[in-house]
């Protein structure tokens, strides 16, 4: 069964989209989910979407009514000018570590042991758990040198002529991510509380680590990555549960004995021992770009850490390719291969996995929210499945492509990425709250 399916209208979703068998007679030639052509579907699309917005925002303002009010946030952000522990103070001078030291050996990518040079490639960095780098990162302007050597010198200049906010916004959506997956609810309750506080904090703007492409590579980081790849790949695994549920002939799940390669996919083969045989769904372009979004451990991305454990994980349990480096030493490579797995086929972990992405969904939400940067779900959803299928998906479905059919849309209300106004999300948050009970006393958590 889906994830929330009594809340959200997966089987109105599903109904939009159906399953075409490869074949070389007229009609669709590849094997993949095709959307259906119609007004109705249309409907049905456009209902999805807005019970998805309403559903995460929902279930968004009752995670934020456990914790402390937001003025409470900025009191004990206005102290927080240095870290220096690991576990929060209960009470005093806030003198919390970003992230806990434990993070380098089970997220990153490659992580440096000193600010220097080489994390201008990569990610995250030892002196980022201190909220005071934070601080000078976001109060001072871009400086260019004159000189080669000055800019290597100047190790904040350093940040933002090279990689700019991308090592800050690593830990931020780190924090998201370990916040959904542990099942220790005081770690996530740490988590959180961070990430409320850095979106309270005088000095620190999370506005700057929204969203932005990296210099080198074109790689899209900060929270709109993460936003971006989670919502998709939830939406799709949701869809193919609807799905299977009414495949009465099990056309989705049927056995294939050989493997369909897409060209314009590069999320790694070379590390990724492919399943055979395998179902059909897993030899469409649609669960391939999956594969290329969710997997793709360029260094540069940080959310393989999600999805490494669910698509492809390795048998050691490490959850992404690199371990260590040193800035001296070089580095130390672990090119153990991933191994291709059938999620529809353990549908227990399936479901732990839904689970934990949703949490990351409203913990977006919520933090994004306290950063007065409220997302805009119904788009974030028809994003991302524009993404999966193409002028095959939504194009099909409402006969236009997506900018003329956002373009539609923005004539009706406005359709942006982020919702129109922070004023406009507290007025939602507002009227949640008043249908809602649990908030009339909300049970606050100190850390």
């Amino acid at each position: 069964m889906p994830f929330l399916s009594h809340s959200i209208p997966w089987l109105s979703l599903s109904g939009v989209f159906e399953w075409h068998p490869p074949r070389t007679r007229p009609g669709p030639q590849e094997g993949d989910l095709w959307g259906k052509e119609g007004p109705a579907y249309r409907k049905q699309l456009e209902h999805f979407a807005r019970e998805f917005q309403k559903t995460v925002r929902e279930h968004a303002v009752i995670e934020r009514g456990r914790y402390s009010t937001a003025q409470a946030y900025r009191d004990r952000a206005a102290t927080w000018t240095k870290s220096s522990v690991e576990e929060p103070p209960e009470q005093g001078q806030e003198t919390r570590r970003v992230y806990p030291t434990y993070f380098s050996d089970i997220y990153m990518s490659l992580e440096p042991t000193t600010l220097s040079r080489s994390s201008l490639s990569h990610g995250l960095v030892e002196s980022l758990a201190d909220i005071s780098m934070w601080i000078d990162y976001c109060s001072q302007p871009l400086r260019y040198h004159a000189s080669w050597q000055d800019w290597i010198r100047d190790e904040l200049a350093s940040y933002k002529l090279g990689l700019g906010g991308k090592p800050f916004s690593d830990v931020l959506r780190l924090l998201l991510i370990d916040a959904g997956t542990t099942n220790d609810e005081a770690q996530r309750t740490r988590r959180l509380s961070t990430l409320l506080l850095l979106a309270n904090h005088p000095g620190v703007n999370l506005k700057e680590f929204m969203s932005e492409d990296t210099e080198y590579c074109n790689i899209q980081v900060g929270f709109v990555a993460l936003v971006d790849k989670t919502t998709m790949v939830f939406i799709y695994l949701n869809l193919l549960l609807a799905l299977a549920e009414g495949d009465q002939q099990g056309e989705l799940l049927r056995p294939c004995y050989t493997l369909e390669e897409w060209p314009d996919t590069s999320h790694g083969k070379e590390s990724l021992m492919r399943l055979t045989p395998r179902p059909a769904y897993m030899n469409s372009r649609s669960f391939t770009r999956v594969l290329e979004y969710a997997l793709n451990e360029h260094v540069h991305a940080v959310e393989h850490v999600l999805f490494n454990p669910i698509f492809a994980p390795r048998s050691s349990g490490c959850r992404s390719k690199w371990l260590h480096i040193d800035d001296w030493a070089g580095f130390e490579g672990n090119d153990e291969v991933r191994f291709e797995r059938d999620v529809m086929a353990a549908r227990e972990s399936l479901g732990e996995a839904l689970k934990q992405m949703w949490r990351v969904l409203i913990f977006c939400d919520m933090v994004l929210c306290e950063a007065n940067m409220p997302i805009n779900w119904e788009k974030a959803s028809h994003d991302a499945i524009w993404l999966l299928f193409g002028n095959k998906g939504i194009g099909k479905v409402v006969g236009m492509y997506m900018a003329e059919y956002e373009a539609e849309l923005e004539e009706e209300r406005p359709f942006k990425y982020w919702a129109n106004s922070s004023k406009d999300c507290c007025e939602s948050i507002a009227e949640i709250l008043k249908k809602s009970d649990r908030f009339m006393e909300p049970q606050s958590k100190s850390c």
